[in-house]
Parts: C-alpha cells; structure tokens; sequence
C-alpha cells in the first residue's frame, strides 16, 4: 500500500482527523518507518507445536540411548548450489571488482551430500549433478558405510523424501 493510500485509509477510518500525505512521510521519518521487504514465515498451531515438542524429545532420547550404546551419531543433510547462489554484490576495495568465471560452474546445479559428527569432523561429503535422488543416495551410503565399515554408526536425517524410500531402507 502507497503513503497516499495509508493516508486516505487513515482519514475513512477517522473521519474527524485529518492527515496529509506529507504529514504521514514526516511522522515515518521521524520515527525511521520504512518501506521494507515482507519476511514470509510459517505460523505452527499449537496441535502441531505439541507433537514436534513431542517427537523432538523422543529423537533426543533415542539418539542418546544410541550414544550409551557406542555408536557415532552423523547428522546427515543435503544442499543445492546453482548460479542464482552465487552472490551479485561483495565489497571490494577502489578500483577493484571481483570477478567469478562463470564456466566453472556450467552445471545448471550440484547436488551436495555431507555427513557430519562430533568425533570426525566431515566424516563424508559428495556432489552429484542436478539434484539428490534414490540411486544418488544409495551411492552416498555405501560410500559411507565402505570408509567406516567397523564403526556402528546411527545417522540423523531430515524429511527428504529419498531419505525415507522403501528402495533405501
């Protein structure tokens, strides 16, 4: 909504007042309002919020009870990497413009793989072409399982749904 319309509205709701446009613009300097982007977030309703408390305290034990066990728990995540991720503006001193050759990345978009624990650090990170899938995520864990073959390890992942498919459980 423009000044000129937050104005008006003001006016039809408060027929008795009068306020300018320009007085509203001076009331936002003054009080440094402005015009920003609108965050977009995620409201949880209170049914929702209970169960995740519910399942987040149950990962945490389970998780420990793993741990009292002897195993290595890897936190396991995935991300995307694409020319739109690469930044268009970066400080740089006078006279001087950071340049990025755009051939090296002439894939429309790389999949990355890592696992991470407390005890190792990276215990493994892969990239695959365009995005994760099942077969790509296969190959990961028996990556995975081939450099720590006698290690009893638990790993912790999110809801990706190859994560999760009958083919790699």
């Amino acid at each position: 909504m423009t000044i000129e319309c937050r104005a008006q509205d003001f006016v039809k709701h408060f027929p008795d007042k009068n306020l300018s446009t320009t007085k509203l613009r001076g009331i936002y300097l003054k009080h440094k309002i402005r015009r920003k982007k609108i965050k977009v977030t995620k409201l949880i309703n209170e049914t929702l919020r209970r169960r995740i408390k519910k399942l987040t305290a149950q990962s945490a034990e389970d998780i420990n009870e793993m741990i009292a066990r002897g195993f290595r728990i890897v936190y396991l995540d995935e991300t995307m990497v694409t020319k739109s991720t690469m930044p268009t503006h970066e400080w740089s001193g006078p006279h001087h413009r950071l340049e990025v050759d755009y051939n090296q990345f002439s894939e429309t978009a790389i999949a990355v793989l890592a696992g991470v624990s407390q005890e190792r650090g990276v215990d493994l990170m892969m990239s695959f072409k365009n995005s994760v899938n099942r077969e790509k995520f296969k190959v990961y864990l028996e990556e995975l399982r081939a450099r720590h073959f006698f290690d009893d390890i638990c790993i912790v992942m999110d809801n990706l749904r190859v994560h999760h498919s009958n083919d790699v459980i």
